[in-house]
């Protein structure tokens, strides 16, 4: 339950957006001609106006009139940044205490979701406000902000609930606060990390007292939850900090823009070295799974990377400034050693409970469907052989003997059960692919076996050597060319290849000389092949009318209790590691169920039957 990109989606009903301008601009004005009197007195209205717009519900007005304190601070000298944060830093926190936890806690449930929402204007425009004090350097009324800000802290006290929807919409605001303080730390370190502000700078802020004494968590695991789910958020569009940059950038200029995962990545990684307790303990609360778990690991390896190759000229005096007489890059490696292994924890224990979860859904009829789909449109643009075939008169069709095999796949994807289960929107590229494979696979056995049966004929002039073989054949219309843009050069030194706009053959796209020329895979490079297909060779399909157009098995298949089996006697070897963590053979059985079965196959025979109508050239 969160805005995203709609704080500038309410349009004001209350007040117009003019009559709040003019408030804008008689303040700055006030401020230019140093008229402290006039000033204080607009300030004192839209302070009454804040909270007259909260009482009367009028969530447009009320987002217009707190942002004014972000948009003018900028604006105006240090004496009126002050003012404006003795006169309106007080309704940051009161905005939150005696309006929206308090009415969660004594109204109906159908008002908890409009509290919440005017909670997340509120922060939206605390956040931005602090990001241009910080911006400022302004020390003091960063502090004093703070003073407020902490106020909020003690307010959330579940016990006090009456009710599931009161507790959901209290810890939804509690999130909101939690990530402002997680967002500024993030902000501050990453901009000591790129030189924007100094050591002594930093230390101004206060971020120990300001900050860091107010995340506290009860359990260790709620930090973490906190974290990845505001950089989710983040991402589209929360508190409108994704937008945010270190420097000015000219219009009209490229330039790579700045994104929240990068600083917020960066800070919480600091945060965690600056906090061993949240990484020597282990978790005993169940997780709240975040798709992100998975991808925190390497995300904060990679920051970790970036910091201890900065260790002493940056990080050593920010990070171990009260420890006197200590191997620091040894301290360092410890809590890095710490941060890594307790981050392979939180990512095994998510994506256990995931596939625990996996493992117990029936799978989706729709989603198997259109994966079989994609792996017959795929065999369709690559199955060059059968369709030539087909097209030359070279195939037999018969009915499915069942003793026949088939060729083809019968694949284990490693836990990826999830593709075809209905809650999940999972998609691992390249799976149905192994549908060209497969049509590639035909088209090698086709190659080989006319290899097998009569060697490559090794030339140096291929050209000379076609032509004068072309020569000889009557009815050009019986034979085709196969081969790959390296012979299709060579044929067409002297213009003579004429490409076809249209074609009854799919995978026909030229002719020399009357023949057709087919697409060649790189199968066999630098080789062509002219052959005169009925009379050389002998094909045969088998069909069956379950099958894809009748030709071609493929099937999505759970486990059975016999493969599963099979793949725990091969723990040691290739399910005990798994995704840079061990897992136990209990849990490598819930991996191995979570898994699913591809079978893609196409039952074919072929025969060589004319060894004279063909000629491999190798050049």
């Amino acid at each position: 339950m969160f805005l995203g990109h709609s704080y500038n989606k309410y349009e004001s009903k209350v007040y117009f957006p003019k009559a709040i301008n003019m408030l804008y601009i008689s303040l700055r004005d006030s401020a230019r001609l140093d008229n402290e009197e006039i000033f204080k007195s607009i300030i004192l209205f839209v302070r009454k106006k804040i909270y007259s717009s909260r009482n009367h519900k009028s969530i447009s007005a009320f987002k217009d009139l707190v942002i004014i304190s972000t948009r003018l601070y900028p604006y105006v000298s240090q004496k009126y940044k002050n003012i404006l944060i003795d006169y309106l830093g007080i309704s940051f926190r009161e905005i939150i205490n005696f309006y929206s936890v308090s009415t969660i806690k004594s109204e109906e449930k159908n008002n908890y979701e409009r509290e919440v929402i005017f909670a997340e204007i509120n922060y939206w425009s605390l956040i931005q406000l602090t990001k241009v004090i910080i911006d400022g350097k302004d020390y003091k009324n960063f502090n004093k902000l703070f003073e407020e800000v902490s106020q909020i802290t003690s307010w959330f006290d579940l016990r006090e609930s009456k009710s599931e929807f009161q507790t959901k919409a209290i810890e939804e605001i509690r999130f909101m606060h939690r990530s402002f303080y997680v967002s500024v730390y993030s902000w501050l370190v990453f901009s000591y990390a790129n030189n924007k502000i100094s050591i002594n700078e930093l230390d101004n802020f206060k971020l120990n007292e300001n900050i860091l004494n107010e995340l506290k968590f009860r359990n260790d695991i709620k930090l973490f939850e906190v974290f990845v789910e505001l950089k989710t958020r983040a991402f589209n569009g929360f508190f409108e900090i994704d937008n945010w940059e270190l420097k000015k950038h000219k219009s009209g200029k490229a330039y790579m823009a700045l994104s929240a995962r990068d600083w917020l990545n960066f800070g919480f990684t600091i945060l965690l070295l600056n906090n061993r307790r949240f990484v020597i303990s282990r978790f005993n609360n169940e997780i709240k799974l975040n798709d992100s778990f998975k991808f925190l690991l390497n995300d904060i390896k990679e920051v970790l990377g970036r910091i201890e190759n900065n260790l002493e000229d940056k990080w050593n005096e920010f990070l171990y400034k009260n420890h006197q007489d200590i191997d620091f890059k040894e301290l360092f490696l410890s809590s890095k050693n710490d941060i890594l292994n307790t981050l392979q924890e939180l990512k095994k224990k998510q994506e256990l409970s995931y596939y625990a979860d996996v493992v117990n859904e029936e799978l989706s009829l729709l989603k198997v469907q259109s994966f079989k789909e994609s792996v017959l449109k795929n065999w369709n643009n690559n199955n060059i052989i059968p369709e030539v075939l087909k097209r030359y008169n070279c195939v037999e069709y018969l009915d499915n003997i069942k003793e026949i095999d088939g060729y083809g796949y019968l694949n284990l994807y490693n836990k990826m059960k999830s593709m075809f289960i209905e809650r999940d929107d999972n998609f691992v590229y390249g799976a149905s692919d192994v549908g060209a494979k497969l049509a590639r696979d035909i088209e090698r056995q086709f190659y080989s076996n006319l290899k097998h049966k009569k060697g490559f004929l090794e030339v140096k002039n291929l050209k000379k050597d076609i032509d004068s073989k072309i020569t000889m054949i009557e009815d050009k219309s019986k034979y085709v060319i196969f081969t790959d843009w390296k012979g299709l050069e060579l044929l067409n030194n002297n213009r003579e290849v004429e490409y076809l706009q249209e074609s009854k053959d799919k995978f026909s796209y030229a002719k020399y000389k009357g023949i057709s020329i087919i697409s060649k895979s790189l199968i066999f490079p630098n080789t062509l092949l002219l052959i005169d297909l009925e009379s050389s060779i002998e094909y045969t399909i088998y069909q069956d009318e379950k099958w894809f157009a009748k030709e071609l098995i493929i099937d999505v298949l759970e486990l059975t209790q016999e493969v599963i089996d099979d793949e725990l006697s091969k723990y040691e070897d290739k399910w005990k590691v798994n995704e840079e963590y061990e897992v136990t053979k209990e849990e490598a059985e819930l991996l191995i169920k979570s898994s699913i079965l591809i079978k893609v196959l196409f039952k074919s025979q072929m025969k060589v039957k004319n060894t004279d109508n063909y000629y491999f050239y190798k050049f």
